[in-house]
């Protein structure tokens, strides 16, 4: 075999397993762009849907509280599919007044966005199921948080939109009146405040 020759496989050699890794690269990335928009069903979130009055308190069969408990290997992030969520404890609510006060309580008070804090601390993590009559569905995931220096409690929300399952699809939201409502009928409320 001739020098030129040898030169021109090792060339083609080259390109042969720069063209494999790069496909590589390319379909690993987006694998995880998939990955990342598993679970994600585009729309209005919830709270969207209620200021637009397209859901309304008669159309909510239940909120179900979803206890967070978080394992050591695992984030929220893992949150995708609705099977996901059946390892919480949860703690269902058909009462058609704690329906109606949650709705004003979200519809009157809940702002875009984080509300800045400058001295907060979380105190803990939740995630509340919204069923509806259509077999459609809601998750608003919180966390309380407290404000020592105003000396207040206050939720910031990520809300998804509906049958979304994946966090990463969900709006941030800030009310300091849903303080109140967790601390009235989120039954894991008293294990963090006896």
């Amino acid at each position: 075999m001739k020098k030129t020759q040898r030169i021109t496989l090792l060339v083609t050699g080259g390109f042969i397993v720069s063209v494999g890794v790069g496909l590589g690269i390319y379909f690993l990335f987006a694998y995880d762009i998939f990955r990342f928009k598993e679970g994600i069903v585009p729309g209005p979130t919830f709270i969207e849907d209620i200021r637009k009055g397209d859901i309304m308190a008669n159309d909510i069969s239940g909120i179900c509280f979803l206890k967070y408990t978080e394992p050591e290997d695992w984030n929220e992030y893992g949150l995708k599919k609705e099977e996901d969520y059946f390892r919480f404890q949860s703690k269902k609510f058909v009462s058609r007044e704690i329906i109606e006060e949650m709705m004003s309580v979200l519809l009157g008070a809940t702002i875009d966005g984080y509300g800045h804090r400058n001295h907060p601390k979380m105190l803990y993590k939740g995630i509340l199921r919204v069923q509806l009559n259509d077999s459609g569905f809601y998750y608003l995931y919180y966390q309380l948080g407290h404000d020592w220096e105003k000396e207040e409690y206050y939720v910031s929300l990520e809300a998804n939109s509906k049958c979304s399952t994946n966090i990463l699809g969900a709006k941030d939201y800030h009310n300091t009146a849903f303080a109140a409502f967790l601390k009235k009928y989120d039954p894991w409320y008293r294990e963090y405040f006896p």
